[in-house]
């Protein structure tokens, strides 16, 4: 079964992110003036403009982010690990130095997908200058930093929405990486959008380390008639060496880094990361002098960093390195509301998105999509939607539902009827969801037991006060043009007031529920 919806009129407004609050951290508007803020040079390196093909899907496990203190400043990686899918989680690598006054109370504020899809800085879309299309936060947990190499790995503890397109870097503890050159550097300079550098010249440094001593010695020799035996005093010096825990980089033949680029990977031609920025003096006008604290340094002295990349590794023979990995099937998954859609096409040049799974896939909550925004939904299983699903589709969207056709599996379920609906052109002010959508054309989508009509009553309302299920850290009430018309906190009621006839859509908590006014 398939449905696709195209050119559904919007009923809730497009998230613009001047100010967002989860009472915790605060993303403001100053954090979004990052745009074009890298130096000139920069210009002719958006990360779609020159990066080799085979390093695209490792582009995409690169984001910005904060430690806790509202402003995104450093680059971090997703990095893969050698553990099944189910077990995966949500891990970075980045520099020490980016997490040294770090905040783990709060939850942290992540930026993906902030590039342009071209050599153009024109071509990224108003709405995301500043990042603000995949903003995501979590809180945050750290599994180890390593000061001698100045090196982090953290774990997101939130799951990231899988239509963020995220990929998890692979990686190489090998000493062979002379072989493996050029090296590619993939960041956020200034706190810009995503730009790539790029160097022929990076070395791990050997330190030597040198001693004299002196030494008193006797010293037999032989004469004419027997052995005579003299003492002197000798010097000898003595070295040892010592590979340096950081990868130097000589110069740039592409690109530099700037301030925000720390913590960003540099990655071997075979597209493993094996170290990260930690410090230098690169810039436009000296593009040369930087240091990557290597990755094997970290695991080395680590345990823990040992422990996550690879837990079940065998000390009498492991991988060195583990190639990256994207998510293409789900077993299972469910999708949280307040999910904004955006055309994938923004930053990078195909737009389709495919989110699939091997057995259900749960809604809940609003999911918005935007114009020129083309996501593929597929479960073998079932798709089920919780009580207040709202699905807003904007003019130039286009979604599809499919059920029993996921993962390469062409089989259909016997009780899913072979169907392909097509809604276009739909009348204004026609509301619209998943359920009533299902209804009307006779489609076996699984619905939750639970009652939605009990979250808010009376419904519907004339004036007076609106009741709800349970108190509201945030509620929303907007109309049908997606105009804002009352807002408060900490609630468990509101009062409406004399409002025109019609649908309102009331926001508790994430959770959207049709109001209807008479």
């Amino acid at each position: 079964m398939t449905i696709k919806y195209y050119n559904l009129l919007c009923l809730l407004f497009c998230l613009s992110i001047s100010s967002v609050s989860t009472g915790q951290a605060v993303f403001t508007l100053s954090c979004l003036n990052s745009f074009e803020s890298s130096e000139n040079c920069q210009d002719n390196h958006n990360v779609n403009c020159g990066l080799p093909a085979h390093l695209t899907d490792a582009s995409h496990a690169v984001f910005k982010f904060d430690a806790g203190t509202s402003c995104p400043s450093c680059t971090g990686t997703l990095i893969n690990r050698g553990v099944s899918q189910n077990d995966l989680g949500y891990y970075f690598i980045t520099a020490k130095h980016c997490i040294n006054s770090a905040d783990y109370s709060k939850k942290w504020n992540f930026v993906f997908n902030y590039q342009s899809r071209d050599c153009a800085n024109s071509s990224v879309p108003a709405n995301n200058k500043g990042g603000g299309q995949y903003f995501f936060q979590s809180r945050v947990e750290l599994v180890k930093d390593v000061t001698l190499n100045d090196m982090a790995v953290l774990k997101i503890l939130t799951p990231i929405p899988p239509h963020y397109n995220l990929y998890f870097a692979g990686w190489s503890i090998s000493h062979g990486q002379a072989t493996q050159l050029p090296y590619h550097i993939i960041h956020h300079p200034s706190a810009d959008i995503k730009k790539y550098a790029h160097t022929s010249v990076a070395v791990a440094p050997t330190n030597q380390s040198c001693h004299i001593i002196t030494k008193v010695v006797d010293v037999l020799y032989k004469v004419l008639f027997g052995w005579w035996t003299k003492t002197e005093i000798r010097t000898e010096k003595i070295c040892s060496y010592t590979e340096s825990p950081y990868y130097s980089v000589g110069h740039y033949s592409k690109g530099t880094t700037e301030p925000g680029s720390s913590g960003s990977p540099l990655i071997n031609n075979n597209a493993h990361i094996i170290g990260v920025l930690s410090n230098g003096l690169s810039k436009c006008s000296f593009r040369a002098m930087d240091n990557y604290g290597r990755l094997n340094t970290g695991w080395n002295v680590a345990s823990e960093i040992r422990n996550v990349l690879l837990p079940d590794r065998n000390f009498i023979s492991f991988t060195t390195s583990l190639p990256g990995r994207r998510i293409q099937c789900y077993e299972n998954l469910t999708l949280p509301g307040e999910q904004q859609y955006f055309p994938a096409s923004d930053y990078q040049p195909q737009n389709e998105i495919q989110i699939q799974t091997r057995g259900t896939l749960t809604f809940s909550g609003l999911h918005t999509f935007h114009p020129g925004s083309d996501v593929v939904f597929s479960a073998e299983s079932a798709i089920v939607t919780t009580p207040g699903t709202v699905w807003i589709s904007k003019p130039g969207s286009s979604i599809e539902l499919k059920i029993g056709a996921s993962c390469g599996n062409s089989q259909r379920t016997a009780e899913i009827p072979e169907t392909d609906i097509v809604l276009q052109d739909l009348p204004e002010h026609k509301s619209l969801n998943i359920q009533n959508i299902a209804e009307r054309y006779g489609i076996a989508l699984e619905v939750s037991d639970s009652n939605p009509s009990k979250a808010v009553y009376p419904n519907p309302i004339h004036s007076g006060i609106l009741y709800f299920n349970k108190t509201a850290a945030v509620y929303q009430l907007l109309n049908a043009e997606g105009i804002l018309i009352a807002e408060g906190f900490d609630a468990d009621h509101m009062t409406i007031g004399q409002l025109a006839k019609g649908l309102y859509i009331l926001n508790l908590d994430g959770q959207a529920h049709k109001v209807i006014i008479e």
